[in-house]
């Protein structure tokens, strides 16, 4: 089974995301996690859910865009959902800090999520501003991961990069490769490929 999430390039009119999607769909994935998409119009979100796909949302989506989402059930931001065997949970940029809590009590200790999906890069991992030498990851994302038992982190940032945060893999996603394919088998990660969608 492949799960393929996909960080926005840039902002996009609205034929641009539907040609994306299609582009999407050609790779034919069990489901797709969209990180930051701008840009979606209500009428494109029902289209979401057909396919199979989820949304996390970047800081600069509106209250229409996320009510429609949550609406229609395509909105991963501080929930879970199932796919087949496989859990998948999304922060978001428009309230980070909240999802992660709303996260922490629907999970507790006792389910583990296989991927967590983030906008925001965990602290150390895809987050240093080079120009700057500051790191701008979430603490209490990090915080989070320690916390819940967890497979898998996919994240917007700053650079691609694959890490280790303890004993989980972090990859983050950056403007030069902005898609990573996740590969399952038997329910445990097989491999994991970034590349770029045009």
């Amino acid at each position: 089974m492949e799960i393929l999430v996909v960080k926005s390039p840039k902002l996009l009119w609205e034929e641009e995301i539907r040609g994306f999607l299609d582009r999407v769909s050609e790779l034919s994935p069990e489901a797709a996690v969209l990180i930051g998409w701008c840009g979606f119009s209500t009428h494109l979100i029902k289209e979401l859910r057909k396919r199979k796909y989820f949304l996390v949302t970047s800081p600069y989506d509106d209250i229409a865009v996320t009510k429609e989402a949550r609406k229609y059930g395509v909105l991963l931001d501080g929930k879970a959902v199932r796919i087949k065997d496989i859990i998948i949970g999304g922060v978001g940029g428009l309230n980070p800090i909240q999802d992660i809590g709303r996260l922490s009590r629907i999970l507790g200790s006792r389910i583990t999520l296989n991927i967590l999906v983030s906008y925001y890069p965990p602290y150390g991992c895809g987050d240093l501003v080079h120009a700057l030498g500051v790191r701008k990851g979430l603490q209490e994302l990090t915080e989070i991961i320690k916390e819940i038992k967890l497979r898998l982190l996919v994240s917007g940032g700053n650079a691609s990069e694959v890490c280790r945060l303890g004993s989980i893999k972090a990859l983050a996603l950056g403007e030069e490769l902005n898609s990573v394919t996740i590969i399952f088998h038997n329910s445990l990660i097989d491999a994991s490929n970034f590349f770029r969608l045009p």
